[in-house]
């Protein structure tokens, strides 16, 4: 499943692509960027509702949530979602590109020494060149995750 977040819901984007989803921020909403959705068979994300009145040709869903952390809940719930934890942590959370495995030789510069020593798996987004490894952040995120889909 595709989305496309506009901006009144950017963080939720972000958490979508943190599952796995691929999740585009929408940028300025035109009629290109209507026609580009519709052909990638993306699904909208708005709290605009102006903006799903006017997309009746565009399948869209209007988020009652402010808080980003119950607009996920609201999507997986309205969506029936079965989000997997397996494609966790596969797409870059800022580009939203998928993710490639590398070794912790092929970020030695990119990395401090101390992270490369503990850490073993890496992945690299080569769009923006980001860098990420299962540290603190990734427990605490999958927590999080863990807890709002459990609800």
């Amino acid at each position: 499943m595709k989305f496309a977040a506009d901006r009144t819901v950017g963080k939720l984007a972000q958490w979508l692509r943190l599952m796995g989803y691929d999740a585009v921020d929408t940028g300025p909403f035109s009629p290109e960027s209507v026609l580009s959705f519709i052909g990638e068979d993306r699904i909208l994300l708005t709290r605009d509702t102006h903006l799903t009145r006017k997309t009746a040709t565009l399948k869209a869903i209007y988020l009652h949530s402010n808080d980003p952390k119950n607009q996920v809940r609201e999507v997986v719930h309205t969506l029936l979602l079965q989000p997997d934890e397996k494609v966790f942590f596969t797409r870059c959370k800022f580009c939203n590109t998928i993710l490639e495995r590398v070794t912790s030789q092929e970020v030695i510069d990119e990395v401090p020494d101390y992270v490369r020593q503990r850490h073993k798996r890496f992945s690299r987004c080569n769009t923006c060149e980001r860098v990420y490894w299962p540290g603190t952040h990734y427990d605490n995120i999958t927590k999080t995750l863990q807890d709002l889909l459990a609800k």
